[in-house]
């Protein structure tokens, strides 16, 4: 017979009042709540199931809210830990324990191989809240429903094999969730683990106990109480105790759906806070913060979602917030409630509160408010969403067949052209999985933001795929359409062992194939058994490095060559040595909480014929007296880069381990404040953003020049409100040496942009005040070279030192954020600009032209005609000999550092066999042609080295033929 719904249960208790049903889901359910607070309550059993308890009411009382939910067992999770967070909140007011704040100095000893339950037990379902909604969910079915993976299969609508990737999958990302808090493991010891201690009993009479309380309250007998109070214990009828209890060990099943409201906290392996959930809010009535919540709320923020197409209200809706104040963060979410409103706690002085929605078939949208930069954060703020675009695609192995189980993940990029506060269509990550049939859809996304995103598709058995969709059309196009298709390139299955000096097997030693935090390339990582012995599966192929670190030993990375035949390898591990650092300021004084970053690896300047250096990437936070330790350094010369809050950063080179204690001492950061006015009227403009450049010398190929360059992090580009700024510049811009120093650029929308003197690292504290003069700007309307408005098209604002790159027919930005500044024409082949200096420059691109000019000259006339695209077809030959296989870049007369770079992908071509070559579709006006010559790198892939350059003239709507001579004899060059 087959088993009754959670939905369809949840249903009839909720229409029909039926004991039956609602003592089914106690039964379903109640074993693994029961054990999710005992976890979290240090195996309190009196508290469990007094939370436990008060769960169930809440759900009976809001069953009607709650029926056609898609994830009964979710929101049943999400409330077992707030009502745990409310259980401690009012003991330790009981206590009146203070708040601690835990800051880990440095990254956590390794744990043995297979950790017991017990150091598992209080972080599990921390780390199960961080992962994804069908990460989770398999977990949840496989090891608190107990379903085998065939019964997972069947509910996927996939296979059994597919079903058991995904659970190992899983696995493995709460494996890596575990390790960041200091516990390690493989993956089958954490299923074996998970298998035998996941779920508990609950006490024999507490469903009885639960299922009689709901009866009474839903009937009126005892004491009317509100959602979430304890209920009174009215005497129970022995027959009606026997009776709940017989169907409770009938029905005695544990069920789990996916969460749509998970609560995510910032893990941090190096810089971890102590720190408890918010709850999510159903009523409307507002969320309550934990106890050992280092973000005392002291304010509520009432949010109301509802969607453009006919401005109803959204429940059931999950947002999700980013709160920090005080160098502290907290992340949790809140669910609108039928009325779409949602109730989220503040603290006192926060300094970020950041709120993203998230639902299908709405563009996810994000509110962010810097209290620190004026922005005042309103007591109540209605958001209205507009509906989504539609992507999809297939992924496909090298043999053409679907692959099911892929992880499709968007990946948001810097999007200058709409850095807008509050209100912006940015996502930070967008998430699903492919189906059997290897097709994915995602309905979340805001039409402006599919341009700024990169699409990366992983799998357990083939190396990741990516694409960056502002540089490729196509991709853009096909996404949209829905038929996007990714071919996923054969994976190799590497083996090998970890050795010590004795040639001893290492167990527990972490072992890496890649290079650490590069986003081009993602590492697989793997752990040593108790042989020593690692395997790796869906490598890429080619020369990479092999990395293995362990407790007590040096890291050790080899060079290595991964083919179908060489897979296997072994790795040797020396003992390590202590590294003692001390941080002060000039008068000696500790400086606590400071951090010393370590990456021994620079992936741009690694030359895959050397011997590489050991890969390591740590961070190190000093204590009170100033000092930190690292136990596992290789003794070698190492460069640490060091920053503390309120000192300018600096670099600690040359460092070797030794019995001595190295002392750096850190000065003070250059802070800069000022206020903003209206030159016309002093007034103070409400709302301007402050960037930050640094001179840079560059060699033109010809002689140095000296541009000013803006940075892109965000942190050097900020917005403020109020007309006023703070700017706290702790480290160098763009220049490698803080002795280059700073300028400070001030704009606003309808001012002419206002540029500082340079300021030196050395001035300390600076009052800087700026007068802006208001400016109308120009209005520009923008023709095919025929004559027809174009919509659609990119516009740039390039400004001194800035650099745009082009990208077929699309411009992205280079140096960001003040550098450049990105429009689009509007559906009038309109755009508005303003600019600050006559020699800014304008560049117009579009399918049908393109189009440079100055910024004086673009405001000497309303309407400007795109020239078309040019054409090259030429012929490369040495002493009358054709050069074939030779490769070509074509560039703006400046090269690498003209305003306008070509994008190296799109303007690259190989000679052919008689030595002829072509272009299509380049800017007109003057370029340049280079040959290039290979440098092989660590992943087998090329890089290129300049060589002999020929200068020409493109003309526009023409073919320019080129004759190259070169002394060159061979094609290779």
């Amino acid at each position: 017979m087959e088993t009754v719904s959670d939905e369809e249960l949840l249903r009839r208790f909720a229409s029909e009042g039926s004991d039956d049903a609602f003592a089914d889901l106690v039964a379903r359910h109640l074993n693994w709540v029961y054990s999710v607070a005992l976890r979290q309550l240090n195996g309190d059993s009196s508290a469990a199931s007094d939370v436990s308890q008060r769960v169930f009411i809440d759900l009976a009382a809001k069953a009607h809210q709650l029926d056609s939910h898609t994830s009964l067992a979710g929101w049943l999770h999400t409330s077992t830990r707030f009502e745990v967070n409310h259980h401690l909140r009012r003991e330790q007011r009981r206590r009146g324990r203070e708040k601690r704040i835990l800051i880990v100095n440095q990254i956590p000893d390794l744990a043995p191989n297979n950790p017991p339950w017990e150091e598992i037990r209080p972080l599990l379902d921390d780390c199960l809240s961080q992962l994804d909604v069908a990460d989770r969910e398999a977990l949840l079915w496989r090891f608190f429903e107990r379903l085998s993976h065939a019964d997972i299969g069947r509910r996927l609508g996939s296979t059994e094999n597919a079903a058991r990737m995904r659970v190992d999958r899983a696995l493995d990302r709460l494996r890596s969730k575990l390790a960041s808090r200091g516990v390690i493991s493989t993956i089958s010891a954490l299923g074996t683990v998970l298998g035998q201690n996941s779920v508990s009993n609950a006490p024999i009479n507490l469903g009885v106990q639960i299922c009689v309380d709901v009866r009474e309250q839903r009937v009126g007998v005892g004491t009317a109480t509100k959602v979430g109070s304890r209920l009174p214990r009215p005497i129970v009828p022995a027959g009606l105790i026997a009776l709940t209890a017989m169907l409770i060990a009938f029905l005695g099943l544990v069920r789990l759906a996916h969460d749509k409201k998970r609560l995510t906290l910032p893990s941090d392996s190096h810089d971890q806070i102590a720190q408890v959930e918010l709850s999510p809010s159903w009523t409307g009535t507002g969320s309550n913060i934990g106890a050992s919540d280092p973000l005392s709320a002291q304010a509520v923020f009432r949010l109301t979602v509802i969607g453009a197409t006919d401005g109803r209200p959204l429940p059931a809706l999950s947002v999700d917030a980013l709160v920090e104040a005080d160098d502290d963060s907290k992340r949790f979410e809140v669910v609108t409630g039928p009325d779409g409103r949602c109730e989220v706690p503040l603290p006192e002085n926060p300094s970020v509160v950041q709120l993203t929605t998230q639902a299908d078939g709405w563009a996810t949208t994000r509110l962010t408010w810097r209290p620190p930069n004026g922005e005042l954060v309103p007591t109540e703020f209605t958001v209205t969403l507009e509906p989504s675009v539609h992507l999809g695609g297939l992924v496909i192995d090298s043999e053409g067949q679907p692959v099911p189980g892929a992880h499709i993940q968007f990946r948001q990029q810097a999007n200058f052209t709409q850095n807008r506060r509050p209100i912006s269509h940015e996502f930070g990550m967008l998430e699903t999985t492919t189906n059997p049939d290897g097709r994915w859809t995602l309905n979340r996304m805001g039409s402006d933001m599919v341009r700024n995103s990169q699409l990366v598709v992983d799998h357990p058995n083939h190396p990741s795929s990516g694409v960056w969709i502002h540089r490729d059309k196509p991709a853009e196009t096909a996404l949209l359409k829905g038929n996007h298709v990714v071919r996923l390139s054969p994976g190799t299955e590497i083996s090998g062992l970890v050795v010590d000096g004795n040639e001893r097997p290492i167990s527990g030693a972490s072992v890496t194939l890649g290079i650490l935090n590069d986003p081009r390339f993602p590492a697989e990582t793997q752990t040593t058994g108790e042989g020593g012995a690692f395997v790796l599966k869906g490598c890429r192929r080619g020369n990479r490095l092999l990395t293995a670190v362990a407790p007590g030993f040096a890291p050790n990375t080899l060079r290595i060559s991964v083919t179908p035949e060489n897979t296997q390898f072994r790795i040797k591990l020396e003992p390590s040595r202590a590294l003692r650092l001390k941080l002060v300021t000039a008068d000696g004084t500790p400086i606590e909480g400071g951090l010393a970053s370590l990456d021994t690896f620079d992936a741009n300047h690694y030359d895959s014929g050397s011997q590489p250096p050991p890969q390591v990437w740590l961070r190190l936070r000093s204590g009170p007296d100033g000092q930190m330790t690292w136990n596992e350094a290789p003794d070698r010369e190492l460069v640490f880069q060091v920053e503390a809050k309120g000192f300018r950063s600096t670099t600690m080179g040359q460092i070797r381990p030794s019995e001595k204690t190295h002392t750096l001492v850190l000065h003070p950061a250059v802070t800069v404040t000022g206020r903003v006015r209206n030159a016309d009227t002093g007034e103070l403009i409400p709302r301007f953003s402050v960037s930050v450049g640094s001179p840079e010398a560059t060699f033109d190929g010809v002689r140095v020049v000296t541009n000013l360059v803006w940075s892109s992090r965000e942190r050097f580009g900020e917005s403020f409100s109020g007309g006023q700024f703070q700017l706290s510049l702790t480290e160098p811009v763009v220049s490698e040496s803080p002795e280059a120093g700073y300028y400070v650029r001030i704009a606003a929308e309808g001012f002419a942009p206002f540029t500082s003197r340079w300021i030196s690292t050395q001035e300390g504290l600076i009052q800087l005040d700026a007068s802006l003069k208001p400016t109308p700007g120009i209005v520009l309307a923008v023709t095919s070279p025929q004559g027809s408005l174009v919509t659609g098209a990119d516009v740039a604002i390039l400004r001194s030192g800035a650099q745009a790159i082009l990208d077929g027919f699309a411009l992205y930005s280079g140096n960001e954020r003040a550098g450049v500044v990105q429009h689009q024409t509007d559906q009038l082949g309109q755009v508005s600009l303003t600019w600050e200096d006559p020699s800014t420059r304008i560049v117009i691109v579009h399918p049908s032209g393109y189009l440079d000019l100055s910024a004086e000259l673009a405001s000497s006339q309303r309407t400007w005609r795109l020239q078309s695209w040019a054409k090259i077809q030429g012929y490369l030959e040495s002493n009358a000999t054709p050069l074939a296989g030779v490769r070509l870049a074509l560039f703006g007369r400046g090269g690498l550092h003209d305003p306008v770079r070509f994008d190296s992908r799109r303007f690259q071509t190989l000679t052919d066999a008689e030595g002829r070559f072509g272009f299509e579709s380049v800017p007109p006006g003057p370029l340049k042609l280079v040959i290039l010559h290979p440098i092989t790198l660590h992943q087998g892939t090329n890089a290129w080295r300049h060589g002999e350059e020929l200068e020409l003239e493109a003309e526009p709507g023409k073919t320019t033929p080129v004759h190259w001579k070169t002394t060159r004899r061979n094609a290779s060059l």
